[in-house]
């Protein structure tokens, strides 16, 4: 029985050297970039135009995740993204490079772990309507509370970024 313990407990140190001794470049972190946006744009005429150009940027890099008008603000386009860490970097770039003349401001959160909340085979635009808000900025849910006109005390659905 001792013999059999020994033989099992050398086989896990092993697969655990194995695991430890993984090369460079292996971690999620190592290969992937992905963050959350928000853009704020000066006017409502060009709302169209950069929800287009982001997911012509984002497929260009072969990256995935989605871009949506804002429902609680139409000036406002949302999203997330990620990609292999070196066109990561570069659409990171050029998102905060967007700040001008049309878009009056980006927030971007870098997420550490890279991994996004809706993930999606390409990148995706999403409907407006559709809740996507999160509990902290960019793109924080707002408390709907204040505006309940029925009496219900509805709450807005708020949602980290792991729950959906």
């Amino acid at each position: 029985m001792a013999h059999c313990f020994a033989l099992l407990a050398a086989a896990l140190l092993a697969v655990l050297a194995v695991v430890a001794a993984q090369p460079d470049g292996w971690a999620m972190t190592d290969r992937f970039h992905g963050f959350r946006y928000e853009l704020m744009l000066k006017n409502i005429d060009n709302v169209d135009k950069y929800i287009d150009s982001i997911q012509m940027e984002a497929d260009k890099r072969n990256c995935f995740g989605w871009v949506q008008q804002s429902g609680g603000n139409k000036l406002h386009i949302v999203g997330e993204v990620r990609c292999a860490k070196p066109k990561g970097e570069d659409i990171l770039q050029w998102f905060r490079d967007l700040k001008g003349a049309i878009v009056d401001d980006v927030k971007i959160l870098v997420y550490p772990d890279t991994k996004i909340r809706l993930h999606f085979s390409h990148f995706k635009v999403l409907d407006s309507d559709r809740d996507t808000c999160f509990l902290d900025e960019p793109h924080k849910c707002v408390d709907l509370k204040s505006q309940d006109t029925e009496g219900t005390n509805a709450q807005p659905p708020i949602h980290s970024k792991e729950e959906l």
